[in-house]
């Protein structure tokens, strides 16, 4: 058996367990927080990397432990690329769904790349452990509220823009049940 299939069978079993505790959440409290993470992050690796937030009235309906954990997730990936510069932060309302997008200014990925990046791969094992898997904890985040709130149409994923590289997840509003 491979070490993913090890790994998601160990996951399968602990979530069994797991029951999301969805509230409506403010993202503009959940964005100045990772605010504060970037800039304690950023001091101790001596990295000069900043997040700009976009301000927002935007409420999404989640849980809150997961959606902290699905963004510090993202921005840990960032961390991973040492090179200062910009991450931008922000939410779109998309209807009955918000999208949130963390824009990466520093990273230019390919086609291939990007196709990728949310996929178990030998780019995920090095010699040291195991590396970026911050972004299948991120998909598996999503996939786990989808299932949670009987819901379709969560997504996650990457996509190249002219300023760089944009990570876009989408979450209700409210609860739809």
């Amino acid at each position: 058996m491979s070490v993913f299939g090890i790994l998601s069978n160990c996951a399968a079993k602990q979530l069994d367990e797991v029951t999301l505790r969805c509230v409506q959440i403010p993202l503009e409290k959940e964005f100045g927080a990772l605010q504060r993470f970037v800039v304690r992050k950023a001091a101790k690796k001596s990295l000069p990397l900043t997040l700009s937030v976009e301000p927002t009235t935007l409420e999404v309906y989640c849980d809150e432990v997961m959606l902290t954990f699905l963004l510090e997730s993202l921005l840990e990936a960032a961390f991973a690329l040492p090179l200062g510069g910009e991450l931008v932060l922000r939410a779109v309302d998309g209807g009955d769904v918000v999208r949130v997008e963390l824009l990466d200014k520093r990273q230019s990925l390919s086609k291939d790349e990007l196709a990728l990046v949310f996929v178990p791969s030998k780019n995920n094992i090095a010699p040291t452990g195991l590396v970026g898997m911050e972004y299948l904890v991120a998909k598996e985040i999503m996939r786990l509220h989808e299932d949670s709130l009987l819901q379709r149409g969560g997504r996650i994923e990457a996509r190249h823009s002219e300023e760089g590289v944009v990570f876009l997840f989408t979450l209700p509003k409210r609860n739809m049940l």
